[in-house]
């Protein structure tokens, strides 16, 4: 019996990462989807069962398990209702902006003995998985330092991403941070100490830019992300 999943926002983390996955697993059915004008999600699967608002999704008896996909700062006040009606929840990346959000969605979740989960793709991405088999049998020796970074040229800033506005859970570190932090974790467990470099490169955004270092005994994890690089061009190179 497949379970019947809902998805909450169907923008492009929907699109591209959770519609085609869930469709393409035996054990889930796509049968809904918040979308709230648009009509993408049923051109795309004749099926999927549509409804208009948040609200609607959740006073549906049939769908089980809600993944949300909306802004960050929506993530706690979404999954903590969908746990009061009865659904299961999987919450994209970052789980919530805060760590008290966390746990306040664990002991709820364990209250109501529903599932709970955060979606992280890429730990499943076939370069970390095999840097991680290379690291842990020890095939380039004892590892001091790794450097990891995810890059991206953005020197515009788009005026109607959320992602790029002042608010809780935007910027480049809620955005990149989860996935790069997450993997360092994986391999190597949970640093001793962390530092942290956060700025904001491009005037009148959130952070664009972050460079954290994971201090372990005998290792040093950089994780590092930036949007935007200055271009200087100099007389004597034109």
């Amino acid at each position: 019996m497949s379970i019947k999943t809902g998805i909450v926002g169907y923008g492009k983390s929907a699109k591209v990462f959770h519609a085609p996955l869930i469709n393409a697993v035996q054990e889930l059915d796509l049968y809904s989807v918040v979308e709230r004008s648009s009509d993408d999600a049923i051109r795309k699967y004749p099926d999927v069962e549509v409804f208009r608002s948040f609200k609607e999704i959740l006073k549906d008896d049939a769908t089980e398990l809600l993944i949300i996909t909306t802004p960050n700062h929506l993530h706690f006040s979404m999954a903590r209702e969908a746990l009061s009606a009865g659904k299961h929840v999987v919450i994209d990346k970052p789980f919530t902006v805060t760590f008290e959000e966390a746990n306040k969605l664990i002991r709820l979740a364990d209250d109501l003995d529903l599932k709970l989960s955060v979606f992280q793709n890429r730990r499943w991405d076939g370069d970390f998985i095999t840097v991680e088999k290379l690291i842990r049998d020890r095939k380039v020796g004892e590892a001091v330092e790794v450097v990891s970074t995810f890059n991206r040229f953005r020197n515009q800033i788009q005026e109607d991403a959320w992602r790029e506005k002042s608010q809780p859970g935007s910027g480049v570190l809620y955005d990149l941070g989860p996935h790069l932090i997450d993997q360092a974790i994986q391999i190597f467990g949970k640093p001793d100490q962390l530092y942290a470099d956060i700025r904001e490169q491009r005037e009148g955004v959130t952070d664009d830019y972050f460079e954290l270092d994971l201090h372990y005994p005998n290792l040093k994890v950089k994780a590092k992300s930036r949007e935007f690089w200055l271009r200087i061009q100099h007389p004597d190179l034109r």
